[in-house]
Order: structure tokens, then C-alpha cells, then sequence
């Protein structure tokens, strides 16, 4: 079966992918993650698969997505991740057409057939703001600034956890990281850097480098 994990960058898609595979390796033959955002990257994906299963030999040889499909099409212990998929014409034909294995998608592409579609969702602000107080140790007097932080992550799990992660590390308050986060936001977005990926998690990741760079 196929089914396409859908959802904000940040929201957990490649983590519930991730950890299926984990549950299912024991009755997996073969289990593969292909980054399928770059067509350059999931070329060399395929090319890698094609030769774990194959050794690189056989019939098209040159041909990495028909020797995957070969190599699957009579088995049924399989599990392909495709990741961070643009939408499905870039995977279109890639996809094995025979066996009994099963393919999870993740993408942020909201329009995938309807019976594939599976929404990965974001927390709620009440929900991700006690995350923040538990993972960081916090006591109620950080409660507000936390639902703060919280709607300013916008329940992102992926950058929930960083900052949880950030603030663990330094021991910076709830507070603390909620200006810091705010200043670093709009100085990235002053200088156009916020581009591509979700902008509070691209956010979170450049407060830690800043961090490290300090120590």
C-alpha cells in the first residue's frame, strides 16, 4: 500500500516515517529511505538501492528504477520512504508497480489521492505550550511566555523540540528565548536568509549555530 504523510515542514512527518520503519524491521527484507526533494539526490538514491539488491549486475544495469522494480516485484517484505516529496508528478513511475510491499511518502504537498493522503498535524498551543514547561523544567511563572513561544512556533513538533532542546543546553529561561527567537527572526527575515524551509524551524536552528559558535 502507499500511503502520503502530509503536513507542514516541521511537523513531525519524517519522525512518524522513521519510526514506522523502526516497528516493522523485523518483518522488513528491505527497508530504504530515498530523499526525493532534489531529482540529482533521489537518482543517487535509487542507484544505491539498485545496488544493494541487485550487486550491480543483471539487466539494465543502467537503469536503476526498472532494476529496483525487478528486484521488488516478487517479494513482499518491503518498505520504500520517499521523503519530502515535491508533489506526485516528481515520483511519478518511480513508485514499484508490482509486489506486495509498502511505500510511505512524506511531503508537504497537501493534494495527494484521497486514499493515500494522511495528515500529519500540528500541536495545539495549549498542548505544545506544556510541552515547553515539562521538556524545559519550567515553573509556572513562565507559564505565558511559554503559550507565547508556543503560538510563535505554531506547534511545529520539530521546532519545539529544538528550542526545548536550546534551552536544556544554556539554561535560558522560557522568556529569554522568546526575545531571542523574536530578534533573530526578524533580523534573518531583514536579510532575505528565511527562504525555503519553515521559517520558525530555520529560525530555532540558527540560535543553537549561534550558540556554538559563542562556546
Amino acid at each position: 500500500g502507499v500511503v502520503a504523510l502530509c503536513g507542514l515542514g516541521g511537523a513531525g512527518k519524517t519522525s512518524v516515517a522513521v519510526e514506522y520503519a523502526h516497528r516493522h524491521l523485523a518483518e522488513c527484507g528491505v527497508v530504504w529511505q530515498l530523499p526525493a526533494e532534489e531529482p540529482a539526490a533521489l537518482a543517487a538514491g535509487l542507484s544505491e538501492l539498485a545496488g544493494q539488491l541487485d550487486g550491480r549486475g543483471g539487466p539494465n544495469a543502467d537503469d536503476p528504477k526498472a532494476r529496483v522494480h525487478a528486484a521488488l516485484a516478487g517479494r513482499d517484505d518491503w518498505l520504500l520512504i520517499f521523503d519530502n516529496a515535491p508533489d506526485p508528478a516528481d515520483i511519478d513511475g518511480l513508485l514499484p508497480p508490482a509486489g506486495g510491499g509498502r511505500v510511505l511518502i512524506t511531503s508537504q504537498y497537501p493534494h495527494w489521492p484521497g486514499d493515500q493522503e494522511l495528515d500529519v498535524p500540528v500541536l495545539d498551543q495549549g498542548t505544545a505550550a506544556r510541552f515547553l514547561l515539562t521538556r524545559t523544567g519550567a515553573g509556572s511563572a513562565e507559564e505565558a511566555a511559554s503559550a507565547e513561544l508556543a503560538g510563535e512556533l505554531g506547534g511545529l513538533p520539530l521546532a519545539l523540540d529544538q528550542a526545548a532542546a536550546y534551552m536544556r543546553a544554556t539554561g535560558r529561561t522560557i522568556p529569554d528565548y522568546l526575545r531571542a527567537f523574536r530578534d533573530w527572526r526578524a533580523e534573518l527575515m531583514a536579510r532575505g536568509e528565511l527562504a525555503g524551509y519553515d521559517k520558525r524551524v530555520t529560525t530555532t536552528w540558527v540560535l543553537a549555530f549561534a550558540e556554538l559558535t559563542r562556546s
